[in-house]
């Protein structure tokens, strides 16, 4: 699964099923999935697809010290993230099955420091 730097779907709020926030207290990972009305109409399989993704996003994120490097890398800047970090979020988007997902990692204490926003694909959008 390759996240992608460059917005490869329209982002619309219409089509969002919901979103997962996570942040990093005391060095654990703390998560919460906001589900809109959207999410009661999926079936089980789409539901085990979207928490598939969503999970292997998390692994990869899994740290604060891995969103404050990829944010790193991405803006090609050391980041202060105690103070700056909220202008240095990276936004990631991926196409994968059914659904389309855009991943924003905010490299600030205190914070959320990474939100996986899940969408539907429009009808008759590319089907990857």
């Amino acid at each position: 699964m390759e996240l992608s730097k460059k917005q490869t779907f329209e982002v619309k709020n219409t089509l969002k099923i919901g979103h997962m926030r996570c942040s990093f207290e005391d060095k654990r990972m703390c998560n919460q999935w906001m589900p809109l009305y959207r999410s009661n109409n999926k079936t089980s399989s789409e539901l085990k697809e979207i928490q598939k993704v969503i999970n292997e996003i998390m692994d990869k994120y899994n740290t604060f010290e891995k969103v404050l490097h990829e944010c790193e890398a991405y803006h090609g800047v050391e980041i202060n993230y105690m103070f700056g970090g909220l202008n240095y979020n990276a936004d990631l988007f991926l196409v994968h099955g059914n659904f389309n997902y855009w991943v924003r990692l905010i490299p600030q204490k205190g914070e959320y420091n990474l939100y996986i926003s899940v969408y539907d694909k429009e009808t008759g959008s590319d089907k990857q």
